[in-house]
């Protein structure tokens, strides 16, 4: 069995697909770290005892502090990273890039108002964290992440995002249930669509990943709220200053102190690769060209 943990949080919109920008760029993040059990144990007592204490309502996120504080906290943290090599992954949307995939009529959607962006973005950051896993697919899996304190319904729909993706990497049919309403009968119907897979050689199948979701405060979840909360700072910054429009290319998160440490960024300026969430939530007046 191989246990690893993933810590992850959030920064910029979230909201849902009925949702266009409210300001020319808006996005949500998404960024965590990777951890083998063993590290983990070994880093989350000790990292306790680094940071700052908790506020009145029992937790730590990095805007709550004075802010001639942040800088020298954020410069602590990114250089315990570095020390203890933890690799790190994000991913980020448009808002309007994924309310255009929904409503504009070249894009193919379903005018789904409900698509959440922050499933999404956990769907895209979870696509790169099992990636990262390619070397025990021949074991038995078991992924706990962990998250600050969230409602229980995002979980549900985080929870509810991943099965499809995991029912492909494992071999099995996907199952995606839904509800019609028949205006003839006045009834509502109920259907389950079931669709496969024939397996290729060049299809990575795993023999066995379980998922666990667990909500915390604690000194991990605050480094992934230092974590996300600088890479929405790092591509927002590009985007303004460069119109850098793929945000999951190694040019959008370009500055960020801790590149070296980054998993699944691509080139911008190979026109051969482009990530999915950058093809599927792309605004239609990003016209497409080189990054530099």
């Amino acid at each position: 069995m191989e246990n690893h943990y993933l810590i992850i949080d959030e920064s910029g919109a979230k909201g849902y697909s009925k949702n266009p920008e409210k300001y020319d760029g808006e996005f949500g993040a998404m960024a965590g770290f990777l951890m083998s059990s063993e590290h983990y144990e070994y880093c989350k007592d000790r990292f306790e005892s680094t940071i700052p204490p908790k506020n009145d309502n029992g937790k730590r996120h990095i805007t709550d502090f004075p802010f001639d504080m942040q800088q020298s906290i954020r410069d602590h943290i990114f250089d315990i990273f570095e020390k203890e090599r933890i690799q790190w992954i994000y991913e980020a949307i448009f808002v309007q890039g994924l309310y255009e995939s929904e409503f504009l009529e070249s894009r193919g959607g379903s005018k789904n108002k409900k698509e959440s962006l922050h499933a999404k973005l956990f769907m895209g950051l979870m696509i790169k964290v099992i990636a990262s896993l390619n070397d025990f697919r021949d074991k038995e899996i078991e992924l706990t992440i962990i998250s600050d304190q969230i409602d229980t319904g995002v979980v549900r729909i985080l929870k509810q995002e991943i099965i499809p993706y995991l029912s492909l990497i494992h071999g099995q049919p996907i199952e995606s249930k839904f509800t019609i309403f028949d205006h003839k009968t006045k009834k509502v119907k109920k259907y389950v669509l079931k669709s496969s897979m024939t397996h290729q050689k060049n299809t990575q199948k795993y023999l066995s990943i379980n998922i666990n979701l667990v909500c915390e405060d604690s000194a991990m979840t605050f480094f992934a709220d230092i974590l996300s909360n600088s890479a929405h700072y790092y591509i927002k910054k590009n985007y303004e200053n460069y119109r850098i429009v793929k945000l999951n290319s190694k040019q959008a998160i370009a500055g960020h102190p801790l590149i070296p440490l980054l998993m699944h960024a691509y080139d911008a300026r190979d026109e051969s690769f482009l990530w999915p969430s950058d093809i599927l939530y792309r605004r239609n007046k990003d016209q497409p060209g080189v990054e530099l």
